[in-house]
């Protein structure tokens, strides 16, 4: 009834920042762009100051399940929004608040996350989505931001972004 969540682990920085990633192959994982670089005076990235975690509680891994980065990779739209918009991320109304991490090496023992087939989203069927961070609501704001368990939710999917076409995002 639900899908394997087993690539799904948490990117976690020597300064403490957490999100959640998605291993699509053995050394690469998806994750959010604001999780890097959520305004243009925050510095870009330094791969080597991250893991990638497969474990939860994520503090609790052994170092087996503990992943180094190598390199970070920005969407383009992404880092182009953060100049227009006063140098703010905009909560990714335009969908590229998107980042590829490459990890130093291959993870074993797990398999990588199910893409659709064909590029064949399943517009208007429940999707269930997981991950790590802290709990948030609409009104209120952080629950818990010490939270360190994984979190899930269902929902259905009701667009898909094929091509960003806006005067905000250059096409290049």
């Amino acid at each position: 009834q639900f899908p394997d969540f087993s690539p799904v682990g948490a990117l976690f920085s020597n300064k403490g920042v957490l999100g959640t990633g998605t291993l699509i192959a053995p050394s690469i994982v998806v994750t959010a762009a604001h999780l890097f670089r959520n305004s243009l005076s925050s510095p870009l990235p330094i791969a080597a100051n991250w893991h990638f975690i497969l474990h939860s509680p994520f503090d609790q891994a052994q170092e087996s399940q503990k992943y180094v980065v190598s390199k970070v990779i920005l969407h383009p739209g992404w880092v182009a929004r953060l100049s227009q918009l006063g140098g703010q991320g905009d909560g990714d109304m335009l969908g590229v608040d998107l980042a590829i991490v490459l990890l130093k090496e291959e993870v074993v023992g797990v398999y990588p996350a199910k893409l659709p087939l064909e590029g064949k989203e399943p517009l208007g069927e429940k999707v269930v989505l997981g991950g790590f961070g802290n709990l948030v609501d609409g009104e209120d704001g952080s629950l818990g931001s010490g939270n360190k368990r994984r979190v899930g939710g269902v929902n259905v999917l009701d667009r898909v972004v094929v091509q960003v076409e806006d005067a905000n995002v250059p096409s290049e």
